[in-house]
């Protein structure tokens, strides 16, 4: 905050779903159509979410940690949202999905008499809405479908960066599938998920998914003059020969 201060930065956020009570999965699915809406995404993959919150006025960190969380979020002075990845993730799917479910608790304004637990879910079912809007899922996947493919399920999350298992869970909860297909489907995956699978079975997902807002302020600010390297090496939290090595290495034009 102290950077993008001296950067005058300028970047405020704003909740796109500001006023909008969410109740039933039905509200969820149209927030996601909002959210991309207004951030002029559509219905296309997002490349790198990490990236887009960042550029929406997210602050978005990352801290290295035991595997006792995956993420976390809240709200600084009240207007600033902010959200901790942990870096410890098994791949980039649940971290794009960690992402967008903890900024499903900072833009959804739910009913007041919604459990905890059903909170819990329909943050995951933005998520899974924001990743794979309902008309791709149609598109995807066609019509009046009792089985599915491992090579039709690997194609989608190649493409949106969303997991097989959030797939599944994305045709059931926007109704595309009923709760017999939907288990027919759950015993097809489980049958794939094998001890010997190699996980590359599965498709991966290529996305750089790290924070850069900071470093890209940083960089800027002791290129422009802006910042000292001193000064930068105190708001990195590294030490100043370690600090001119890293800006050396990106190969950025610094006269320091």
């Amino acid at each position: 905050m102290e950077l993008s201060a001296i950067m005058a930065e300028g970047l405020e956020f704003e909740n796109p779903l500001e006023g909008y009570e969410i109740a039933t999965d039905k509200d969820i699915e149209k927030a996601a159509k909002i959210i991309r809406k207004k951030w002029k995404i559509g219905n296309a993959p997002i490349t790198d979410v990490v990236e887009t919150l960042e550029t929406k006025g997210v602050f978005v960190v990352e801290i290295s940690r035991i595997e006792d969380f995956t993420g976390l979020s809240g709200m600084v002075n009240e207007e600033i949202p902010i959200i901790v990845l942990n870096e410890y993730f098994n791949s980039i799917e649940r971290k794009r999905f960690t992402a967008l479910h903890e900024l499903g608790h900072i833009v959804l304004e739910f009913s007041s008499d919604i459990s905890e637990a059903k909170l819990e879910r329909l943050c995951d079912s933005f998520a899974g809405a924001i990743l794979l809007v309902d008309d791709v899922l149609y598109n995807e996947l066609g019509k009046n479908r009792t089985v599915i493919s491992l090579a039709e399920l690997k194609r989608i999350k190649e493409l949106y960066g969303i997991s097989i298992q959030a797939i599944i869970m994305r045709a059931s909860t926007s109704g595309f599938i009923d709760y017999k297909t939907s288990k027919e489907w759950w015993k097809s995956y489980n049958e794939w998920n094998t001890n010997d699978t190699n996980p590359s079975d599965f498709g991966n997902y290529r996305s750089f998914e790290k924070i850069q807002r900071f470093n890209k302020m940083l960089v800027r600010g002791v290129a422009e003059k802006r910042l000292s390297i001193s000064k930068a090496a105190e708001l990195a939290g590294k030490k100043i020969d370690v600090l001119r090595k890293e800006l050396d290495e990106l190969k950025f034009t610094v006269n320091l």
